[in-house]
């Protein structure tokens, strides 16, 4: 059986403020987190691979309890509410399978950047390449080949990389974003400002030698 592979970001499950922030539909902290871990394993199997974008878990004796109870292989992109060195202890126990601050990976083919901020420009950008990240909660728009993949977007539920696909197959990479005619204007303007510093570098460099040989 094939594996699939998810992602997802800020649960913030243990946070009493986030569902009044977020205005989630839940009356209780409690309510919300049994709901958060429903919905993951109600997708996610033992034997899927699963990218956390940040902000998981709120307080640190909640880390072990709750990715104990958390189907899939999990890989952590750091988030501003997570705990380095607890999350260090959780790799090391084998709860999580990797921490990165921010990762780039391929799938299908398909080169992803990972982060758990929001990007304009990322690796690749205008050669297909995605960008997933968090934080937002749903409150900023796509920006080319990019989304939020927060639970606040995602109905609280992890994201596959099937409904990506999906989700991004008519989409091109100026999209939101200002117009191809824009950006072609961008590109020539920084390859002349570019070639113009380089040709002034040589120049330098050949008075340098010159001086030299004098």
């Amino acid at each position: 059986m094939k594996s699939n592979i998810f992602f997802t970001s800020d649960l913030h499950i243990g946070s009493r403020n986030i569902i009044s922030y977020c205005n989630r539909p839940y009356r209780s902290v409690e309510e919300m987190d049994e709901s958060l871990i429903h919905n993951w394993n109600s997708v996610v199997t033992k034997s899927d691979t699963i990218w956390m974008l940040g902000d998981m878990i709120w307080g640190h004796q909640n880390y072990r309890r709750i990715l104990s109870r958390l189907n899939g292989q999990k890989f952590l992109v750091l988030g501003n509410h997570d705990t380095e060195q607890v999350y260090k202890k959780m790799q090391i126990d084998g709860l999580i399978q990797g921490m990165y601050k921010s990762k780039s990976v391929t799938i299908d083919g398909q080169y992803i950047y990972l982060s758990h901020y929001p990007h304009r420009s990322w690796n690749r950008s205008f050669h297909g390449a995605w960008h997933l990240y968090g934080h937002c909660h749903n409150t900023i728009e796509d920006y080319g080949l990019s989304t939020d993949c927060g639970v606040d977007k995602w109905n609280y539920t992890p994201v596959s990389f099937e409904q990506l696909k999906d989700y991004f197959k008519d989409r091109d990479k100026y999209y939101n974003s200002s117009t191809k005619d824009d950006y072609e204007k961008y590109n020539r303007d920084y390859h002349e400002h570019f070639i113009a510093k380089y040709k002034e570098r040589i120049s330098e460099e050949a008075k340098i030698l010159e001086g030299l040989v004098c």
